[in-house]
């Protein structure tokens, strides 16, 4: 199971201040059974380039395989309070993967819920 994250980041350019680029969802993430053929998980799948627009875009399948289906619907409700495709965008570099802040949320989240999985409470010594 794979967490489905799909981007779009564009150029911008302030004259004389700085420039970069910018990191949307293009789309609301979801849950993918599996991977779609020549895809890897945790890589950018797909990278698009209008030039006519600076558009980019492309996919990212998140691994999930050590989550329930349940458990990957609450890490994507937890993305969903902070990111969707009409949130601003955050700041990105197309070279460094470590570099995107929603991919990093997602982990975040995901690591949340696996924590909290694996602490049981010890309810014989309340």
């Amino acid at each position: 199971m794979y967490i489905k994250l799909s981007f779009q980041y564009t150029r911008f350019v302030i004259p004389t201040i700085n420039s970069g680029f910018v990191l949307q969802l293009n789309e609301a993430p979801c849950i993918a059974d599996d991977l779609p053929e020549s895809v890897e998980a945790n890589a950018y799948t797909r990278q698009d380039h209008q030039f006519d627009q600076e558009i980019h875009t492309m996919d990212y399948y998140h691994d999930c395989s050590q989550l329930s289906f349940q458990e990957a619907k609450v890490a994507l409700a937890m993305l969903s309070k902070k990111y969707s495709p009409d949130s601003e965008g955050v700041p990105f570099s197309p070279t460094d993967i470590g570099s995107n802040q929603i991919i990093t949320e997602l982990k975040n989240s995901i690591t949340s819920i696996e924590c909290q999985r694996n602490t049981i409470p010890d309810v014989l010594n309340i």
